[in-house]
């Protein structure tokens, strides 16, 4: 099932939970205390009422983790090219 675009106010959320965890600063890619991070955020905006159409989705959890992980890429620079995309 194909859900909506991520909203503006999702989009934040996501960024600000990210820079807020300092998981870019205290963490290294692809680590065991980075992936705990990961799950820790995941788990609180899957309570949050923003994010209400992600659980609908066949994965909210998989679908909010790629997010954060596609994000994380782009702020650490090690993908090139745009943000991930607000439709």
């Amino acid at each position: 099932m194909r859900m909506a675009s991520w909203t503006e106010a999702e989009q934040m959320k996501v960024v600000w939970n990210i820079i807020d965890s300092e998981m870019m600063f205290k963490t290294q890619p692809r680590t065991k205390e980075r992936k705990a991070i990961t799950d820790s955020i995941v788990a609180k905006l899957l309570a949050d009422p923003d994010f209400s159409e992600r659980l609908k989705s066949d994965e909210p959890e998989r679908t909010i983790y790629q997010h954060i992980q596609a994000w994380v890429g782009y702020l650490e620079r090690r993908r090139e090219g745009r943000p991930p995309l607000i439709r």
